[in-house]
């Protein structure tokens, strides 16, 4: 699984930086970790959106500062 940490990034980055990882890793099963921030979990959300994604945000309650996309289709 490849994983990409936002810590430390800007907001105003955080969408570029989304496609770029998404767009390298295309077929393969991703983490992204944004930390608790609501508004970084929702500005990754809308980039996973735009590809039509299957993903889930962190953990069984919802909570934790990940989100996982599932296996891509090739």
């Amino acid at each position: 699984m490849k994983i990409l940490d936002l810590h430390k990034m800007r907001h105003e980055d955080v969408k570029d930086r989304c496609h770029q990882f998404i767009n390298i890793n295309w077929g393969r099963p991703l983490k992204i970790i944004t930390g608790n921030s609501r508004e970084m979990q929702n500005l990754v959300c809308e980039v996973i959106n735009f590809y039509d994604l299957e993903f889930h945000v962190g953990g069984v309650s919802g909570t934790e500062g990940y989100i996982r996309i599932r296996s891509l289709d090739v």
